[in-house]
């Protein structure tokens, strides 16, 4: 999958700090056009951990990607039983892999 994602700050809508891993915090942007994206701080950059049309969907794939995540932002209306998603979660598992393989070949 190809993919250029040029985010720039006019594009987020939201951004705040939901949660850590190892200390390190996770930050959730919303952008204008209704992606979510969890993101892990790591010094002056950041990684990839989840995307998705739904902070609940972004938050699982992020679990998938980081199991040790602690969630400090908490609504009972993110959580979704996964079943009610597993159709767009091949779709969005894929692009959150294919940002975390862009910022690899970036930072070499």
């Amino acid at each position: 999958m190809a993919i250029d994602l040029n985010l720039e700050p006019v594009h987020i809508k939201t951004k705040k700090q939901v949660g850590t891993v190892n200390s390190k915090p996770v930050w959730e942007l919303q952008t204008t056009g209704g992606l979510w994206v969890n993101v892990l701080g790591k010094g002056a950059g950041f990684e990839v951990i989840g995307t998705g049309p739904h902070r609940g969907v972004a938050r699982y794939i992020s679990e998938q990607k980081q199991p040790n995540v602690q969630w400090s932002d908490l609504a009972k209306a993110d959580w979704h039983d996964p079943a009610s998603f597993a159709f767009i979660l091949p779709k969005y598992i894929a692009f959150t892999d294919a940002l975390r393989e862009r910022q690899l070949t970036l930072d070499e």
